[in-house]
């Protein structure tokens, strides 16, 4: 396997990557290639990189905590939480709910105006209100936040969506985003991936993720060079105002094995770990809404199906991730930025899993030859399925004798 990894980052230049892989008990970690290309430091199994919209999947558990105490339903109105009213101008008085939010049908988008309120949040004092890109009368807002489409039926992929989602979790649960997120969701899990720079003890442990430019390899996030930033200064940080600060849509920092006890948790129906309801998580891997034509911007095929918080792949020609008669649906979520690619992902027919993670390419990513994934991504999805199949344990029917 490690031998096959290593060609596949040769071939595709990429800087390394972490895989990561389970069937029952039996979980397997490959790491090849640099973490640091500088210091020439190897990825590890400790590695952890800021892993993208996995995120996303992540922060969709901690909501629906919330709902499974049932501090709301799934079809309320968020304005009612937020204590603001947020609705699309172009369909005044249609509730925008947490359904909505979960499976990015609220008919939000990331307008315009979008950089420019996460420029403030992490540049003012204080932190803006995060109705300041909601509301007709904020700083941030541009018309163009909201679509021309009624709430609830047009899905299209936003990440203001998961940052609405972390401030609805601050405004329920009355904590701060990371420390909810630490406590209630990765704690139970049983891994040390954070939302906060600050919760991790050696800064040598998170992986620099790169870009290419003409001189090299140019690192693009968490280059930190063994320093240790400072902590920012939170005393005035109002809980339920805005926490896009802790960028619940792509910030979260874990190793690949980190993310694999999350997939192991949605796979085995939140048996592995007390944070859900069997029904509850259930729920969360419930499909909202499938791609029909006029209803969604599908991202050139990639997305065809999706649940709260939560992806359906593996089920048509331009989402295929392997053998669809055989591994069925393949539910969880993938990342792209600032040069890191993630995905995270179990099969509904088999037990059996995946995480992949690479933190940068020479080159541009270069497109699948059979999907909507990279071609890195197809060839290591085809290298983990089919080790799976090789190694799946044959199951022997004992006939009943007879009486």
């Amino acid at each position: 396997m490690e031998t096959k990894l290593e060609n596949i980052v040769k071939d595709n230049q990429l800087m390394g990557v972490s895989v990561y892989t389970f069937s029952g008990k039996n979980e397997k970690v490959y790491n090849v290639g640099f973490k640091n290309e500088a210091q020439k430091l190897p990825i590890t199994n400790d590695t952890k990189f800021r892993i993208a919209s996995i995120s996303k999947a992540f922060t969709a558990l901690g909501l629906m905590k919330l709902y499974d105490k049932k501090l709301f339903k799934l079809d309320d109105d968020i304005s009612n939480y937020l204590g603001f009213k947020v609705e699309n101008p172009n369909f005044p008085n249609v509730a925008i709910t947490f359904r909505m939010l979960l499976s990015h049908t609220s008919s939000l988008q990331d307008g315009t105006g979008y950089d420019a309120f996460l420029a403030a949040t992490y540049n003012e004092t204080p932190i803006p209100n995060i109705s300041s890109i909601l509301t007709p009368t904020g700083k941030s807002f541009t018309t163009d936040m909201f679509m021309n489409q009624k709430p609830g039926t047009f899905f299209t992929y936003c990440n203001l969506n998961f940052g609405l989602i972390g401030t609805l979790i601050e405004k329920i649960s009355k904590q701060r985003f990371d420390i909810y997120m630490k406590n209630e969701i990765l704690k139970p899990l049983g891994i040390t991936a954070t939302f906060s720079l600050q919760d991790i003890e050696d800064i040598n442990v998170l992986g620099t993720i790169y870009r290419f430019d003409e001189k090299g390899w140019l690192p693009n996030k968490d280059d930190f060079k063994g320093v240790k930033p400072k902590p920012s200064d939170l005393s005035n940080y109002v809980i339920g105002n805005n926490a896009v600060y802790f960028a619940p849509q792509g910030g979260l920092r874990a190793s690949s094995s980190d993310i694999g006890q999350f997939v192991k948790y949605l796979k085995n129906d939140g048996k592995t770990a007390k944070i859900l309801s069997t029904e509850t998580i259930k729920l969360m891997k419930t499909n909202q809404w499938t791609f029909a034509e006029n209803n969604g911007d599908n991202y050139n095929g990639f997305f065809k199906q999706y649940a709260l918080g939560l992806h359906h792949t593996n089920l048509n020609t331009s989402d295929i991730i392997y053998n669809p008669d055989f591994f069925g649906s393949f539910i969880g979520h993938a990342g792209d930025a600032y040069g890191l690619i993630s995905d995270g992902y179990f099969s509904e027919k088999q037990d059996f899993g995946f995480v992949i993670i690479t933190n940068g390419c020479l080159i541009s990513f270069e497109k699948g030859k059979n999907s909507s994934f990279y071609k890195f991504e197809e060839e290591i999805f085809k290298l983990v399925c089919e080790d799976f199949i090789k190694n799946k344990p044959i199951v022997k029917k004992v006939k009943k004798a007879k009486k």
